[in-house]
């Protein structure tokens, strides 16, 4: 694509945005020639390095042992533009809590347990590589997460446990034993069949 026409001897300054973005570019510089000068063109193959962006956002601060974390957020170049299908993952130091891809807009959401964050506070944070050379990993800002203690299982809820499933194993026994039969009114002799 012709970006512009210049005079020899000045400088050509090209913009990023010109270029397209980050990327590997070939620069090609023509001169069509004139009544004294045979046609000419030079080129030059460059790769205009760029950043990414992580954004990312939480639920909550303060998470109950039982209940997941909502993990959202964007991933973007350096110019703003969303970037699609990118490796994104959810960390809290080393470990690894989550892992996926973004969407065709640049988005990812993750659902993480607060069992596999583990009782106590963490730094989380998400963290994308784009997989291409001329472009960075990102990292978002950290959010500190306190998991709760987990909570016990209340007694009740055993009992009440118990309780169903002893009045399930009654009830398919006492249908076994079909007592309705003994309630029906007995057949005259002469209804029954021969």
């Amino acid at each position: 694509k012709k970006v512009r026409t210049v005079e020899t001897g000045t400088p050509f300054v090209i913009t990023r945005k010109e270029a397209g973005g980050p990327g590997s570019k070939r620069v090609r510089a023509t001169f069509a020639g004139d009544a004294t000068r045979q046609t000419a063109s030079a080129e030059v193959t460059l790769e205009l390095k760029g950043d990414t962006n992580t954004s990312m956002s939480v639920s909550t601060t303060n998470l109950a042992y039982e209940d997941e974390l909502v993990v959202t957020g964007k991933v973007t170049d350096d110019t703003g533009v969303a970037m699609p299908r990118v490796a994104v993952e959810v960390v809290a130091g080393d470990r690894r809590l989550a892992q996926g891809a973004t969407d065709d807009k640049g988005t990812y959401r993750f659902e993480v347990e607060g069992e596999i964050i583990g009782q106590g506070q963490f730094g989380v944070q998400v963290q994308s590589d784009v997989g291409l050379a001329y472009l960075k990993p990102s990292r978002s800002d950290p959010a500190i997460i306190r998991v709760a203690a987990p909570q016990p299982v209340p007694v009740s809820y055993t009992i009440a446990a118990f309780i169903a499933t002893g009045l399930a194993a009654g009830g398919f026994f006492f249908a076994r034993s079909k007592p309705w039969r003994k309630l029906r009114r007995a057949k005259q002799a002469a209804d029954i069949p021969a």
